[in-house]
């Protein structure tokens, strides 16, 4: 199972991440020719120009001002957009992780019914332990922190113990159920 969005909601995304990125970058060249028009305006002042060649460099600068508010406009739209898009693909995410842990703790409290009804096994009656160490490895994998497991351990290395099969320590006990038996 893969976490993320669904292919169909990510194109929309990703095409809104490359066209801010194209707008941001339209937007550092048209500040750039600003800088470039101002520099020149400081070396030759528009005094110092015919009539007609001081309008078209006016002219220009407004141009420039005027596609830089725009890119400015919607880049900030497009941010808000992709705003938007990230918290959605958040929400999906936490969702689905809320999905998991239910699931988790459902396929745990399975188990551990399961468990419960082999909690009788006879030291002797070993389909009944190995169904028992079985249950026990399942589990195992199913809590996530070391603190959790611990009991799991114990009881795994208990009931290997009255199998007298393996003799290896808790933690090594399922690998070698898995290796052996394709737990």
């Amino acid at each position: 199972m893969e976490l993320g969005v669904p292919q169909e909601r990510q194109e929309p995304f990703t095409q809104n991440q490359r066209r801010l990125k194209e707008l941001k970058d339209r937007l550092t060249q048209e500040e750039a020719f600003l800088r470039l028009l101002e520099t020149s305006n400081k070396e030759v002042p528009n005094r110092e120009l015919d009539r007609v060649s001081a309008q078209e460099r006016v002219s220009l600068r407004d141009e420039l001002l005027s596609r830089i508010k725009d890119l400015n406009g919607e880049i900030g739209e497009l941010e808000k957009a992709v705003r938007f898009e990230q918290a959605e693909y958040l929400r999906i995410l936490m969702d689905e992780r809320m999905v998991l842990t239910r699931l988790l703790a459902a396929r745990r409290e399975s188990l551990l019914g399961e468990y419960v009804t082999l909690s009788e096994c006879a030291t002797g009656d070993r389909s009944c332990l190995d169904r028992k160490l079985k249950m026990l490895c399942k589990l195992k994998l199913l809590f996530l922190s070391q603190t959790e497991r611990v009991p799991i351990l114990h009881l795994i290395q208990e009931v290997d113990g009255q199998l007298n099969v393996t003799n290896q320590p808790a933690s090594k006990i399922c690998g070698l159920l898995q290796d052996d038996f394709g737990l």
